[in-house]
């Protein structure tokens, strides 16, 4: 955690210190850093963990207040977090949401009216927090959903947090930016806890894969301007209607391309992942492409959330990403590897760990790899995700 923790500082502070020139700085030193393969970054741990009583990792929806059949929905799917948008709905359609959740065990960070945040009425939000603070489902507050693009300035959201932790200071604040206003964020740094942002890539009528070109290294330019804040990517998670009409000229991603977008956010340091949205989504699709990804997650928690292996990786591919993790306790390794790029690739990937097998189990593709002098040989597709067991 503490290395985590220094890290993003780090990365902080030399933002701030270069901002005349971070857009070209950046753009070079995460380009690199995305193809070198380097694996002492950030350990995907959540320094709210206590307040939120997320013992696992958030991932959670977007969602609309006035849908409390939402939190029942998503309680079985691996859903543990909710953001409903609270638009101007009253007390009873709020606290109906909130008993759902409690009801399913999951919690909400709660959207203050935004009329009164942009009109700078403390007194206004601070009675909102004192009237759902106590409720047990309330994990935090979303203090506003794309500031910049929204013409919310950072000294408007700075009243919103003061007047927000005025009542309530131990629970974190979250703001979400839109895709191309991230660097902007250093400007609300004094104004949230979580930074979040979002990107939905895949519009309608477009093909597999057809504009992710640049996600990899957008993700981690992303995640170092989270600085020493907590770092929640909102994924694409909506598309089509029932009926097939695109909402927002979106279209629903494909199973691979959910799952590279899901690992490239886990590996770029994602303290927890969000989805957009709920409301604009279909069952069927996170029945058959959006569960199964988070449940296969989730049962790589326990190597997950442990430290990353301060070692770097060869590969003899610069468009192969690579990622190890090791559990302290039992020695297992866990390697992530992600292709960023199209056509079909041969990696050779040398861990260089010592270990008793020499074979590697390709998680959740039913085989195994000979490790041949320390390393192995795979073939990636496009924009393909590969996991490793090594013990």
């Amino acid at each position: 955690m503490a290395q985590r923790k220094l890290v993003k500082k780090i990365a902080y502070i030399t933002i701030i210190c270069l901002s005349a020139i971070a857009a070209v700085i950046l753009s070079q030193t995460y380009s690199h850093k995305l193809f070198t393969n380097q694996t002492n970054l950030p350990n995907n741990t959540m320094a709210n963990a206590a307040q939120l009583n997320l013992q696992e990792f958030p991932i959670g929806w977007i969602d609309r207040v006035e849908r409390p059949q939402t939190p029942t929905t998503v309680s079985e799917e691996g859903i543990n977090l909710l953001i409903p948008y609270t638009h101007s709905y009253e007390q009873p359609a709020i606290e109906a949401y909130l008993d759902a959740a409690q009801q399913n065990g999951i919690k909400v960070f709660l959207e203050p009216y935004r009329k009164d945040v942009k009109a700078e009425d403390a007194d206004a939000i601070a009675e909102f927090v004192r009237t759902y603070k106590d409720h047990p489902a309330v994990a935090g507050w979303y203090s506003y959903d794309e500031p910049v693009l929204n013409k919310v300035s950072a000294e408007t959201l700075e009243i919103t947090y003061q007047a927000i932790k005025s009542e309530d200071p131990n629970r974190p604040v979250t703001i979400v930016f839109a895709p191309e206003q991230g660097a902007k964020a250093l400007r609300y740094r004094n104004a949230l806890d979580i930074y979040g942002i979002d990107r939905y890539p895949l519009f309608f009528g477009k093909p597999e894969f057809n504009n992710l070109s640049d996600f990899g290294k957008w993700m981690q330019k992303a995640a170092s301007y989270a600085g020493d804040k907590e770092f929640f990517p909102v994924l694409q998670a909506y598309g089509e209607k029932e009926n097939g009409e695109p909402q927002f000229n979106r279209r629903l991603p494909t199973a691979a391309e959910e799952r590279y977008m899901f690992y490239t956010a886990i590996t770029a340091g994602a303290d927890g992942l969000m989805f957009y949205g709920h409301h604009l989504t279909q069952q069927s699709w996170i029945d058959s492409v959006l569960t199964p990804i988070i449940k296969e997650f989730r049962g790589y928690l326990p190597l997950v959330r442990s430290d990353r292996v301060s070692e770097t990786f060869l590969t003899n591919r610069s468009d192969i990403q690579t990622v190890l993790y090791q559990n302290p306790t039992t020695q297992q390794y866990l390697l992530i590897a992600i292709h960023h790029g199209k056509g079909q690739v041969t990696a050779k990937i040398e861990p260089q760990v010592s270990v008793s097998n020499n074979q590697v189990q390709v998680s959740e593709e039913n085989r195994s790899l000979n490790l041949t002098q320390g390393a192995f040989e795979d073939t990636f597709n496009d924009y393909e995700v590969h996991i490793y067991v090594i013990s």
